[in-house]
């Protein structure tokens, strides 16, 4: 009985007595090990972490936590920190840092402010805000990659000149003049099913970037660039070019997260912008350890940013100290950028160029090579 039972598992019995494995049994076996390994701890883990902290908060405070409008509000007032975790994911994704994107975005939604204050038509003030955000970001990457500095330091450096020209062009004030009415209206508080606008900005951004950096040629070179820089160059890639593209990219998205914040509050503070800077880069490292092994992708970003606005809001929902939700962010990030590197070596990837290089030797040092030149040199 229990031979044939084995048998059936495995497969009919051919004319010659020899046991032939049936195709059904084999897709089957192959559909169920794919299933097993979507819903790996791995690969989502952050989802059931998400269940965990959603059961927890539930537990904790249900009267105030478990309401219809939860998911609705955690959209809505996170929506914005998505987008700026999606602007920080091709720089990370080709070995860079921008920490000037809160200041890009407190730059541009202040200026969107102060154009339509002083009289300028809403689409004017728009598109030129977004394209100071692109110029911005293009500065950087002149910065960076044509002079030399590292991305941290000099993306420190034009952020704290940002912040300054924030603070003259808003002379210091809240900017409210004429911010409300049809700017308001059509590009932040217009709302289907209680979702407000941005969340689909952050959606298509997700969609449109996610496509680009995994379904192009571009996109694989920009994940090339930050496994192994060197090799990447060495094999004929214009890596300056995509560098700069990519900080290029980085402050475009930032000064849509800028526009449309002035936009759903109705005016614009020059000091906004840099709070949004520990959340975007806590959600981008700890997306990174979500659906693609070690590799910054905007569906973890998402995903990620939207875990930490369950946790904030089931902070404040408890009751608990309005420092608390900071001290979760700050814990998030330590941890999501240990789980980002062990994702990356689990998965063989090597660590990532834009770490620094104590910290590439001991990782390197325990893996016993220098990693991620495969992936440049198929990339490539």
């Amino acid at each position: 009985m229990a031979f044939d039972t084995a048998k059936q598992d495995l497969g009919a019995t051919g004319s010659d007595g020899i046991l032939v494995p049936t195709a059904a049994t084999g897709t089957q076996r192959h559909a169920s090990g794919g299933v097993r390994r979507l819903l790996s701890p791995r690969k989502i883990g952050a989802i059931y972490l998400w269940i965990g902290i959603i059961i927890l908060f539930g537990a904790i405070s249900p009267h105030s936590f478990l309401k219809a409008n939860t998911v609705t509000n955690v959209l809505n007032e996170y929506s914005i920190s998505g987008i700026m975790a999606l602007a920080v994911v091709v720089p990370l994704a080709s070995g860079l840092f921008d920490l000037s994107v809160g200041y890009t975005m407190g730059l541009s939604g202040t200026l969107a402010a102060w154009l339509l204050a002083n009289g300028m038509s809403v689409p004017s003030a728009v598109i030129i805000s977004l394209i100071v955000g692109l110029g911005v970001g293009l500065i950087n990457g002149v910065i960076v990659v044509i002079a030399g500095i590292d991305s941290l330091i000099a993306t420190l450096g034009t952020g704290s000149i940002i912040g300054a020209i924030t603070l003259g062009v808003s002379g210091d004030q809240i900017i409210a003049k004429n911010v409300g009415g049809s700017f308001s209206h059509y590009i932040g508080t217009l709302s289907w099913g209680r979702v407000t606008i941005p969340v689909f900005y952050m959606l298509i951004l997700m969609i449109i970037i996610g496509v680009v950096t995994e379904q192009t040629v571009v996109g694989r070179l920009w994940y090339a660039i930050g496994f192994d820089l060197e090799v990447t160059r060495l094999a004929g890639v214009r890596v300056k070019a995509l560098r700069i593209a990519a900080l290029a990219i980085s402050g475009f998205v930032a000064a849509i997260a800028g526009v449309a914040l002035t936009a759903r509050i109705g005016a614009a503070s020059p000091g906004t912008g840099p709070s949004y800077l520990l959340p975007a880069f806590s959600a981008t490292f700890l997306g990174a350890t979500q659906f693609r092994d070690g590799r910054f992708n905007t569906w973890g970003s998402v995903v990620a940013t939207l875990l930490l606005g369950t946790g904030e809001f089931g902070l404040l929902a408890a009751g608990a100290p309005v420092w608390a939700p900071d001290v979760f962010v700050g814990a998030a990030l330590i941890a999501a950028v240990a789980l980002t590197e062990v994702s990356r070596r689990r998965s063989g990837a090597g660590s990532w160029s834009g770490m620094p290089t104590w910290w590439r030797r001991i990782f390197a040092h325990r893996s016993g090579g220098s990693g991620g030149s495969g992936e440049a040199e198929a990339a490539a």
